[in-house]
């Protein structure tokens, strides 16, 4: 087996329909230097069953773990950061998939810039059937982008271990539940870290029409309150906190409102 210099964290919950396309893609990998610790969260379709199948057929490739009850994202990432012993750490999601060189590219990258400490990408988002729209994110983004806009696609993105260690993974708390993967970058730009983001899209972002009525106020409000908590942080100009109000705005906005709007952003390819 090649040395094993990756791996990827992911929890998962009632994937059954998406979850074999997105681990199928990661054993196309052209790199194969990867392992995977998957953590089902308490799934009441077959997605464990699937998880189990493919652990059993790849041994040397797969850590599976199921959480009793449902305990969101950040727990069942954080169970599979314990057993994380790589180089390198990368999230996936379990509805989504990537191109078959992403981790070469990935990899390649860190090997040859060791200023930045993560490299993500751009994604193509598809809604189960074809690619609806191409999102590309700022090259080098700073500490004052992320209170405005998703600086990285969170499932697309490498990472140096001691990002994650440092970080502590994510954040349980309540007041960052549905925002995790927001409030982590936050954190990463508060203790000085870099990255880079690919302008070539080599991840692949579900989402369609139930994926956006799954959206809740609370996961606007939550991420309100943390924008407002790190624009103060970071001592950013006043009119910053028009992000946080924009995000309790889209709280109260009706979903087909908020889902033609998404459209329109989606297909000009504009921030959040």
């Amino acid at each position: 087996m090649d040395e094993c210099r990756i791996t990827v964290l992911m929890s998962v919950y009632n994937c059954e329909n998406t979850i074999e396309k997105c681990i199928d893609s990661l054993l196309a990998q052209d790199y194969p230097g990867w392992k995977m610790v998957v953590c089902d969260d308490a799934s009441t379709d077959s997605t464990f069953d699937i998880l189990n199948r493919y652990k059993e057929k790849y041994l040397e490739k797969f850590i599976v773990l199921k959480n009793d009850t449902n305990r969101r994202t950040a727990y069942s990432v954080n169970r599979c950061l314990e057993f994380a012993d790589t180089e390198f750490i990368a999230r996936m999601d379990g509805d989504d998939y990537c191109a078959a060189d992403r981790f070469s590219k990935e990899i390649e990258f860190l090997d040859k810039h060791r200023d930045f400490d993560l490299v993500g990408s751009s994604m193509h988002v598809f809604d189960g059937q074809k690619v609806v729209a191409t999102v590309t994110h700022k090259q080098i983004p700073q500490k004052k982008d992320i209170v405005k806009t998703s600086c990285f696609t969170n499932g697309s993105v490498l990472a140096r271990s001691e990002v994650f260690k440092m970080l502590g993974g994510y954040n349980e708390a309540e007041d960052a539940a549905r925002v995790e993967d927001f409030e982590f970058w936050c954190r990463f730009f508060e203790a000085g870290f870099r990255g880079y983001n690919l302008s070539e899209p080599i991840y692949y972002y579900f989402e369609d029409a139930q994926s956006i009525k799954r959206r809740s106020a609370r996961a606007c409000i939550n991420g309100a309150k943390v924008s407002y908590k790190y624009i103060k942080k970071f001592e950013l100009p006043f009119w910053y906190f028009v992000y946080p109000l924009r995000r309790l705005i889209t709280a109260v906005t009706p979903k087909f409102v908020y889902r033609a709007v998404r459209g329109f952003k989606l297909k000009n390819n504009l921030s959040e």
